[in-house]
């Protein structure tokens, strides 16, 4: 599979999998949602080589489920991301988990003058905001998605 994702139980040698969490808690692509849970509700087995070739580690990993269009059309409601939370550096244009106040989301950021953050969706129906450094808390970086294609 792309990205090296299996399911729950990965076939043949289990050591090569890296066993990533699945959180309670989603990510909102629109106006915010509030923190929900960091309780774990599963985990899924990815390949330890393409962890180790795109992630700080496996320790660092964790998935979310997103709702919400503001990312629209990168990330789409239901798309699942991991997120590196040791890549908490800010990257130019890069797509990051945040909370800001009591919400959690994901947007993405470009620094501004005197020490502020511009907050911006894909979806052009969400006009950029921005807020001032310290009221945003980095949780990392989206370093992968994915997506169901169909309809259950």
């Amino acid at each position: 599979m792309t990205g090296g994702v299996t399911t729950l139980q990965p076939k043949g040698d289990e050591s090569s999998f890296d066993l990533i969490p699945m959180v309670e808690t989603e990510l909102s692509a629109g106006g915010g949602a509030f923190v929900q849970s960091e309780d774990v509700k599963g985990h899924y087995a990815f390949r330890k080589e393409w962890i180790r070739k795109v992630a700080s580690g496996p320790k660092d990993m964790v998935l979310m489920r997103v709702f919400g269009n503001s990312m629209y059309p990168t990330i789409q409601d239901g798309d699942t991301v991991m997120i590196d939370t040791n890549r908490k550096k800010i990257v130019e244009g890069g797509l990051f988990a945040l909370r800001f106040d009591q919400t959690v989301m994901i947007k993405r950021l470009s620094f501004r003058t005197g020490g502020k953050i511009q907050i911006i969706s894909d979806n052009r129906e969400y006009q950029p905001y921005e807020a001032d450094m310290q009221d945003i808390h980095i949780i990392g970086q989206v370093i992968f998605f994915s997506r169901v294609l169909i309809q259950e």
